[in-house]
């Protein structure tokens, strides 16, 4: 009983966050388990990811660094959910294409993953210093 109850959760938190939920969704139709372990091949991404690290880095010395902060929050999941979108129609028709389109989202969710973290954390920063 415990053993089916975890997996629910564990089903629950995949389905519930848009990275993992698209690394399983792309296991799915290529059977790759590490289905996002490359770097991004789009430079306008890298560089939009880059000043975004730069916002996050200058928001502590910004005169309003919760400001900074949510703008950058907004940012990326306005980001995550276009390209939730973009990867809900290349699910739709699963080509060898599209897949490989696919893997790319991937990699690039991974990357406002990780800076969305960062920022939540430089948020829970500024918290403790009030």
């Amino acid at each position: 009983m415990c053993s089916a109850a975890a997996e629910v959760n564990e089903a629950y938190r995949t389905l519930k966050d848009p990275l993992e939920r698209a690394k399983y969704l792309l296991s799915l139709h290529t059977g790759d388990q590490d289905a996002g372990s490359e770097t991004t091949h789009d430079g306008g991404f890298l560089m939009e990811q880059m000043e975004l690290r730069e916002t996050l880095a200058e928001a502590q010395s910004s005169p309003d660094p919760y400001t900074a902060v949510a703008n950058v929050l907004t940012q990326l999941a306005e980001r995550s959910v276009a390209l939730d979108k973009e990867l809900e129609g290349l699910f739709a028709e699963p080509s060898a294409a599209n897949l490989e389109a696919a893997r790319e989202i991937v990699r690039k969710l991974q990357f406002i993953d990780k800076c969305r973290r960062d920022a939540e954390d430089l948020e829970a920063a500024l918290d403790e210093q009030i």
